[in-house]
Parts: C-alpha cells; sequence; structure tokens
C-alpha cells in the first residue's frame, strides 16, 4: 500500500470521526449553547480533514489539482478558528 494513501485514508477517517463526535454532541443537549458551539467548532474541524483528505486524493489521480468544487469549498473549514474563539470566550 502506498504511504500517500494510507495518510489519506488515515486523514479521512478521523475527520468523520471528528465530525461524527460533533454530531453525537450536538445530539445529547441542542438547547444548550456550549454544546452547539462545541459541535459548531468540531464540525468545521473535521470539514478541514475530510476536505483536505478528499483533495489529496483526486490529486493523486494524474492532475496537480483537485477539482474546482472540491478547492472551493475546502475554505470552509477556516470558520473553524472564529468557533473555537467563540467557545474560549464562553467557556467557563
Amino acid at each position: 500500500m502506498n504511504a500517500f494513501l494510507l495518510l489519506s485514508t488515515l486523514n479521512l477517517s478521523l475527520g468523520g470521526l471528528v465530525f461524527l463526535l460533533g454530531f453525537l454532541i450536538l445530539r445529547e443537549n441542542p438547547g444548550q449553547r456550549l454544546n452547539r458551539v462545541v459541535a459548531l467548532m468540531l464540525f468545521f474541524g473535521g470539514l478541514g480533514a475530510v476536505f483536505a483528505a478528499l483533495s489529496f486524493m483526486a490529486s493523486r489521480g494524474g492532475t496537480a489539482a483537485a477539482p474546482g468544487t472540491l478547492r472551493d469549498l475546502s475554505y470552509v473549514w477556516e470558520l473553524f478558528f472564529p468557533t473555537l474563539f467563540l467557545f474560549a470566550s464562553i467557556f467557563p
């Protein structure tokens, strides 16, 4: 197995687990503000890892750049940092 494929798969699976953890935290108590903020933070962090892995796998196909839609969506994960600041602001 190629190390590049192994690392991309690991990145994809860990990002998916972080995304799932955010969903589980949100399902626990969606009415509480802290749960919503932590879930949002984990959603964006997980999306960053998933989009990075997908773009790595897409670039392995022979072209050097990822498809346009995937490349445009990869900037969404940067919303992790404002939610991290919000989490740091409201956490006791």
